[in-house]
């Protein structure tokens, strides 16, 4: 029986420790770019590549709420939800409110949580009574944490019907706010141990 491709995504190399690069855990690795657009087009010219295959992605997130350490998330849902619509400010077509899920191996034994993703980072966590009121939003109103990543769903969106599963773990580095970007230059370095380790264990 052939085994399945196992292939490791990050954003970019400083999310991926060189350790991880050298071991054999997987069989390729490969950086999508920062950012929801990079990640988009690297998705849709590499369809080929992912097809049939297990699937990890991992990165940094955002947590809504107070942050006070760093810690890792496997991803079990995630959905386009960005500060405009989740403030009420702009409309969202009934299409793309959908709701991905994730099912892959790789998270398992971390907390829980969904993800909430845009092509920019917000400063503000809040969401506005009305949008969930009139349009009830099973993310906003999850039990489980809430984090934003600017890549995942671009990826998942693209790979989800060709790979045999998708798993994503993010390392919480910063709370949603202004300051989003001095926490996560403090905090990613932390984030990429920790992922590391985990992986470790679960292999």
């Amino acid at each position: 029986m052939t085994k399945r491709k196992q292939i490791l995504v990050a954003a970019a190399p400083m999310e991926v420790r060189k350790d991880l690069v050298k071991s054999s855990l997987f069989d390729e690795i490969h950086y999508c770019g920062v950012g929801s657009h990079a990640a988009t087009v690297f998705a849709a010219q590499n369809i080929l590549l992912v097809k049939g295959a297990d699937i990890l992605l991992v990165g940094s997130c955002g947590v809504f709420g107070a942050f006070t350490a760093p810690e890792l998330f496997g991803v079990s849902a995630v959905a386009w939800r960005p500060q405009s619509y989740r403030k009420g400010q702009s409309r969202m077509l009934e299409a793309d409110l959908e709701v991905l899920g994730l099912s892959g191996q790789y998270g398992k034994g971390l907390k829980p949580a969904s993800c909430v993703c845009a092509s920019a980072l917000s400063f503000d966590d809040s969401w506005n009574p009305q949008v969930t009121a009139t349009n009830p939003d099973q993310l906003a109103n999850a039990s489980q944490n809430l984090v934003e990543n600017m890549e995942l769903y671009s990826l998942a969106k693209v790979w989800l019907p060709e790979v045999h599963s998708f798993s994503a773990v993010l390392g919480s580095t910063n709370s949603i706010g202004p300051g989003v970007h001095e926490d996560w230059k403090e905090n990613f370095s932390k984030v990429s141990d920790m992922t590391l380790e985990h992986l470790r264990r679960h292999r």
